[in-house]
């Protein structure tokens, strides 16, 4: 069934139509796969003076980074187009609010959490999800690698928590969108089209992506026009150039939320929200007026519009980060348009195969 409610556009009214609210789910990591970033001992005396005397010439410690999210993971470095596997090992995402360019993913040895990689996140850091399980990145020295989740929650996890600190590395005051490498079909939706969507929405706690407020999964799908403004303003321009069965998570400002209101009881003031949204059903308002897209329909073979340049974006993104393109049944993959909008697209390299975790 479908939900016509939606999220209010303005927060002051008396009624909320934000659904269901579920408290934030719990850490359930055991001890040996926290990581646990050093920290400074206690200062003696002569290392107070030491301090002071960094103080005096102007040079500051390195600031202390927090463990935002962790788990295990199977590490791959490409060589050229042949991924070589390292092993298993821990992965974490590091962070400090007050420090949002000092973000980091880190893989490391969970016998002596030596590590083994640190890849920077900044503001152009590529972090795809491909095949629900596989993440890959390049580091700081431009190394490319691939990791193995043990599950597809891991990589959801990772791949909100990394979204979010890219935002804040841009300086948290625009929308940003994370694509799923997925199967998607049909037309890109935009202004005048109806979607049918499942959604879940977390809080930003501390540069952490915190408690969960909101989901319809296993629920009503909810069914919503881009550009009528009954929605907040981060899902209006949010969703534009998604299809179906895209999935994206968006990193949403105040500004393009809530703003200084909030939603009593629900959502904060001046709160960031980050939205994992999947669109399930689409209804275009063009050409195909009163056409619901359907599995027989939708993205064939030789129709769709944006469909073929959507998948050449999606190889050559790829290929940028030595993966190979996933391509299900003839249909064309998603892609954020704001991803690759404005940048040369590099030649097109043969891909090798999704490397495959040694037992």
């Amino acid at each position: 069934e479908d939900d016509g409610g939606g999220f209010l556009l303005d927060p002051t009214q008396g009624k909320s139509n934000l659904g269901n609210l579920f408290g934030g789910g719990g850490a359930a990591n055991s001890d040996s796969l926290k990581y646990r970033p050093k920290t400074a001992p206690s200062a003696t005396a002569p290392q107070q003076q030491q301090q002071r005397a960094r103080s005096a010439s102007g040079k500051s410690a390195a600031p202390t980074l927090a463990c935002l999210v962790a788990g295990k993971v199977t590490l791959f470095r490409y060589e050229g187009n042949e991924a070589k596997q390292i092993g298993k090992l821990g992965a974490a995402v590091l962070g400090n609010p007050a420090v949002p360019n000092a973000s980091q993913l880190v893989i490391y040895q969970p016998s002596n959490q030596k590590h083994v990689v640190v890849a920077v996140i900044h503001p152009a850091f590529d972090f795809a999800i491909q095949q629900e399980v596989y993440g890959s990145f390049t580091d700081s020295n431009m190394v490319r690698y691939s990791i193995f989740f043990e599950s597809k929650e891991d990589a959801l996890s990772f791949s909100r928590q990394i979204a979010l600190l890219v935002f804040l590395s841009k300086g948290g005051k625009e929308l940003h969108s994370f694509d799923h490498l997925v199967p998607a079909k049909g037309k890109p939706v935009g202004n005048g089209d109806t979607i049918g969507v499942t959604y879940t929405g977390w809080l930003e706690e501390g540069a952490k992506v915190g408690k969960k407020f909101d989901s319809n999964v296993d629920k009503k799908i909810f069914r919503m026009v881009i550009g009528d403004g009954s929605v907040i303003k981060g899902w209006e321009q949010g969703v534009v150039g998604m299809k179906r069965g895209g999935r994206r998570v968006l990193v949403v400002p105040s500004a393009l939320g809530y703003g200084s209101a909030g939603a009593p009881g629900r959502i904060p003031p001046d709160a960031t929200l980050i939205f994992d949204v999947t669109v399930v059903k689409v209804k275009k308002a063009e050409a195909d007026e009163g056409k619901e897209e359907s599995p027989s329909t939708a993205g064939e073979v030789g129709g769709g519009e944006g469909g073929e340049d959507t998948a050449a974006q999606l190889k050559a993104r790829m290929a940028r980060l030595g993966q190979p393109t996933l391509v299900v049944g003839g249909a064309s993959l998603s892609a954020s348009p704001a991803t690759d909008q404005g940048q040369q697209q590099p030649q097109q390299l043969q891909q090798p195969q999704q490397p495959q975790p040694q037992q």
